[in-house]
């Protein structure tokens, strides 16, 4: 059982669209991200699930699996 606290940046690229006259924006956007793991299970040693919960850039629910070496 776990919890945890993400913070970072996104990243976009945006680029001019001719056929779209009215978006004239060149350039990168940077957006803050975070994600708050309310309440996190890992079922494995090794190689194993996980399950989170909580809210953030990755959902309210987030599952998959992982590895430790």
């Amino acid at each position: 059982m776990y919890s945890g606290l993400g913070l970072g940046i996104t990243f976009r690229e945006l680029v001019f669209d001719a056929s779209n006259p009215s978006n004239d924006f060149l350039g990168n956007i940077n957006y803050p991200a975070a994600q708050l793991s309310l309440l996190g299970f890992r079922f494995g040693n090794k190689v194993g699930a996980h399950i989170e919960f909580g809210a953030g850039y990755m959902g309210a629910i987030n599952m998959g699996i992982s590895a430790r070496f």
